[in-house]
């Protein structure tokens, strides 16, 4: 057995979390929408309750919303809550949070939280979903945090991702099973030249790669990934040809399309285009100009077979043109894929997750239900080495484990020595957020008479940019994990 740790959540009231599980609450209607309904909007159901014939969801059993919380108890969604559209779309990683955070999306939140701040206002920032996300949609979580936090819109810890379904509860009842993604990338952060590993990455000199590559990149301006694949039965080359390109497309609000996920999202689509249903099991080699495997592009291509990626190394006369790329400008890729890799406790991650424990999951078993009447097993992305799974097992069940969102209720009424004192930020330990005593003991012995004890409001402390009200001694929780294999998602 072994202990967990809980990060630091700034304090929620009572009626925020009300709030915010009501709005967990309307995720899981939209998943519901999204398995009962077909993409075009149409009900999949006769008035029995079965299955058409020829029908099929329009997407997996989640949904997602993001919302903003104020200090004052005021609680605003960023549009409604967006379902699953992997079936819809056939591209594997447009999962209900990945719909959630659309350049649009994502534009009006940044323009709400500027209007925020302008007004004095410590805005946190939510994640709410149906289910606990995947690696691929967990990375795109941290990826806007740190893009908030370096814009100075919110506040380091204040950007909480809440979710309803655990991964075990999903692969459960709904089949899926993302438990074993968590796992492939904290073992390749690890191992990255292991034989079993999900993503192969090796890299060629630019003269040894496939002539078609080195036409296109020789032209490429800006980051540029060709998919290769094998040649169309029939055909009278026997070599890869290229089958898409993608290039470096990311905008101030479209934070997602390095040049290697357009290369794979267009894979997807041209893959169903030529009629195949299940698009994205798309296979083929990858041939970028990035270094760096980060935890964007390694969990996009696990959702597909695209899972050999080869760096190509340009002369250095190409060089000038600056090829290489970065998921986030502040971070290697590599050291990001630790962090992501880390889950929700490692010193590195911006992202706050936390849990619902009563969550009403009726729209996964309302999935079980269909698949079974349709007689469907799932297709749930790469296969991960079973050794991998068994290998990163007790890891993942501790790095990826929540605590309820209950555990975290603001602390404002209680009269701890913790909530008694305006402490400077600098006395926070800034992974956890907890008060470093030995600081804080020095602290109080030089500080000035009047600063000792001293009592103010939690609105107050709020208010203060160099102050917070700290986390009570209470809430500083630890949870019993065990390490053997139990199903997950």
């Amino acid at each position: 057995m072994s202990n967990i740790s809980s990060p630091y959540i700034p304090p929620l009231s009572d009626d925020i979390i009300k709030k915010v599980l009501e709005a967990l609450a309307l995720t899981n209607q939209a998943a519901f929408q999204n398995v009962t309904h077909n993409d075009s909007g149409k009900s999949i159901l006769d008035a029995d309750g079965n299955v058409l014939e020829g029908e099929f969801s329009r997407g997996g059993p989640f949904g997602a919303v993001v919302a903003i919380i104020l200090e004052d108890g005021t609680f605003e969604l960023i549009g409604a809550p967006k379902g699953n559209n992997v079936v819809g779309s056939g591209v594997a990683s447009q999962h209900a949070e990945d719909q959630a955070s659309q350049p649009d999306d994502y534009g009006i939140l940044v323009q709400r939280l500027t209007e925020l701040k302008r007004e004095g206002h410590n805005p946190t920032v939510l994640m709410i979903s149906s289910g606990q996300s995947c690696t691929t949609c967990h990375t795109k979580q941290e990826i806007w945090a740190r893009d908030l936090v370096a814009t100075k819109l919110i506040n380091l810890g204040y950007f909480i991702t809440i979710y309803g379904a655990t991964y075990d509860a999903t692969f459960k009842i709904a089949q899926f099973y993302d438990r074993q993604y968590a796992a492939a990338m904290a073992f390749f952060a690890k191992n990255p030249n292991h034989p079993l590993n999900l993503i192969h990455h090796e890299a060629i000199k630019f003269r040894n790669a496939p002539f078609a590559v080195r036409k296109i990149i020789n032209k490429a301006s800006s980051p540029t990934a060709v998919v290769m694949r094998p040649p169309k039965p029939g055909s009278r080359s026997s070599n890869d040809r290229v089958y898409v390109v993608g290039k470096e497309s990311r905008t101030k609000n479209d934070l997602f399309s390095t040049a290697e996920v357009t290369a794979i999202r267009a894979a997807c689509f041209k893959n169903r285009k030529e009629g195949t249903f299940a698009s994205w099991e798309v296979d083929g080699t990858m041939y970028t100009t990035a270094s760096e495997i980060g935890p964007l592009l390694f969990a996009e291509a696990g959702w597909t077979h695209i899972n050999r990626i080869v760096y190509v190394k340009m002369p250095s006369a190409f060089r000038r043109h600056k090829l290489d790329m970065r998921e986030m400008p502040e971070i290697s890729n590599t050291q990001f894929l630790k962090t992501v890799a880390g889950g929700y406790r490692d010193k590195g991650a911006f992202v706050r997750v936390v849990r619902d424990e009563s969550f009403d999951n009726s729209a996964q078993y309302e999935w079980q239900r269909i698949l079974k009447q349709k007689g469907l097993q799932l297709y749930n992305g790469s296969a991960v080495a079973r050794l991998i799974e068994l290998e990163m097992s007790a890891q993942t069940r501790r790095d990826f484990a929540a605590f309820d969102i209950r555990k975290f209720a603001d602390a404002a009424a209680c009269s701890c020595d913790t909530h008694k004192h305006n402490w400077p930020l600098r006395l926070l330990n800034k992974t956890t957020g907890q008060l470093d005593k030995d600081s804080a003991n020095r602290y109080s012995r030089s500080a000035r008479p009047a600063h000792r004890g001293a009592r103010i409001s939690p609105a107050a402390a709020r208010s203060q940019s160099t102050t917070s009200t700290l986390p009570c001694p209470r809430m500083t929780l630890t949870a019993k994990v065990s390490p053997q294999l139990v199903l997950s998602r």
